[in-house]
């Protein structure tokens, strides 16, 4: 349930981001995009901080290296959509 959430999360924030380029009249350059996608890592980051807090026993895990991977993946997300937008 948790993959298809997230999966669901990913397609709506691309849809919003390309949606907000049109919208706003912005060009996604390199900056733009690395920009979007921290910013989606942060509220990652967030969710996973709400998560681990309501968690009566949250994993032992390593939480810098952690919330790191999450903002460098979240960048090669959104540089993604953005180079499969550009395809069209």
């Amino acid at each position: 349930m948790g993959w298809l959430v997230h999966f669901l999360f990913g397609i709506f924030f691309a849809g919003l981001m390309l949606f907000s380029e049109n919208l706003f009249n912005f060009s996604l350059n390199v900056l733009n995009t690395i920009l979007i996608g921290f910013l989606a890592g942060i509220l990652g980051i967030i969710g996973w901080q709400l998560m681990f807090f309501l968690n009566p026993d949250p994993p032992k895990i390593h939480l810098r290296n952690f919330y790191l991977q999450l903002i460098v993946a979240h960048i090669i997300f959104t540089t993604t959509v953005v180079l499969l937008q550009t395809l069209e």
